[in-house]
């Protein structure tokens, strides 16, 4: 689905709903240039280090590109 929006529409959007670190590479895999990430984050025992995590990944990612 976020490969199929991201092709189809000339506008910014959001990947939102279910994405995690462990899925987060997945979804920028597709095309995903936005995600929201807030249970993610809140949502887990130790949100420090997943927000660190989820960082670090898309930093990893789009340290080359420019921001839209």
């Amino acid at each position: 689905l976020v490969q199929a929006v991201s092709r189809s529409i000339g506008i910014p959007a959001f990947a939102i709903g279910g994405i995690c670190v462990e899925n987060l590479r997945d979804v920028v895999k597709a095309g995903g240039r936005r995600v929201a990430l807030t249970s993610a984050v809140a949502g887990t025992s130790d949100p420090q280090s997943a927000a660190r995590e989820l960082k670090r990944q898309l930093t990893e990612r789009f340290e080359s590109v420019s921001p839209l």
